[in-house]
């Protein structure tokens, strides 16, 4: 097994984020600009998360069969 330590870094978790947004670049618009700043616990901000934790769900990422 080969390990490129070049690109190995410690990052925060948006940094993943790049994969969803190329997969559907309205996530950002969606749901991380409105988390990466200041806000409430509202009815929309419930859904947005919501939205945002379908999408990273872990299920969905997965190979079939796995």
């Amino acid at each position: 097994m080969l390990v490129d330590w070049d690109t190995a870094l410690v990052a925060p978790p948006e940094r993943d984020l790049w994969s969803l947004a190329a997969e559907d670049p309205s996530i950002i618009d969606q749901y991380v600009d409105q988390f990466r700043r200041p806000h409430g616990d509202t009815e929309d901000t419930r859904v947005a998360w919501a939205g945002l934790e379908c999408h990273l769900d872990p299920v969905r990422w997965s190979a079939p069969g796995s």
